[in-house]
């Protein structure tokens, strides 16, 4: 269903010729750092995200995505990247932004929220996930499709978590996500507190 929630933001990547897309989910984590999956960064054809933007507003009838308004969008410094990008429960990245060039404010500052990270073995099992982010809607031209690439949100329950013998750690929970919900933030339902990064639906 159709969400809001400020600490949750969407990738926009510049390409060749000018043109822009919207890819990718990403928030911002307690410390004022910025959280999203691994394989956002990097992408074959589109390479580093370089805005991320907030307050997206509903896309066109053909599921096109519009992009915020200019004081909602801010450019990723990609030189403060770390990222790992190897499979289940070691797909991350934590980055930093510059401030917004109209507004003076970072994310953390012009959003004014955040999600606090933690670990289950910390907490105990949450019962409930919630995961928010910019999947992908897209129906064919149906009226719809103004959902797609925007900020959606579902519930579910939280399964497990798994330790492997390398240290990798994932969480396994059932809600309906789609293309686009990876680097959003696996929500214990009800809190702002962030459990993992959705990185493999």
């Amino acid at each position: 269903i159709p969400a809001i929630d400020p600490a949750v933001g969407r990738f926009v990547y510049d390409l060749a010729g000018g043109s822009q897309v919207a890819r990718c989910s990403a928030w911002i984590a307690s410390s004022g750092a910025y959280v999203t999956a691994g394989h956002c960064f990097a992408r074959g054809g589109e390479g580093d995200p370089d805005l991320i933007e907030f307050n997206v507003p509903l896309s066109n009838a053909d599921g096109t995505p519009n992009f915020a308004d200019p004081d909602d969008q801010y450019p990723v410094n990609v030189a403060s990247v770390i990222r790992k990008e190897a499979g289940t429960g070691d797909d991350y990245a934590v980055f930093d932004c510059n401030a917004n060039s109209d507004t003076g404010l970072l994310p953390v500052q012009g959003q004014n929220d955040f999600f606090r990270p933690a670990k289950v073995s910390d907490i105990g099992s949450p019962g409930t996930i919630r995961i928010t982010g910019y999947g992908v809607d897209d129906d064919d031209g149906i009226a719809d499709d103004q959902a797609n690439r925007t900020l959606q949100t579902h519930a579910g329950p939280y399964i497990t978590e798994n330790i492997e013998p390398d240290g990798d750690v994932s969480v396994e929970y059932q809600v309906d996500t789609m293309s686009g919900n990876s680097g959003g933030p696996v929500i214990i339902n009800g809190t702002e507190t962030a459990i993992g990064v959705h990185a493999h639906g």
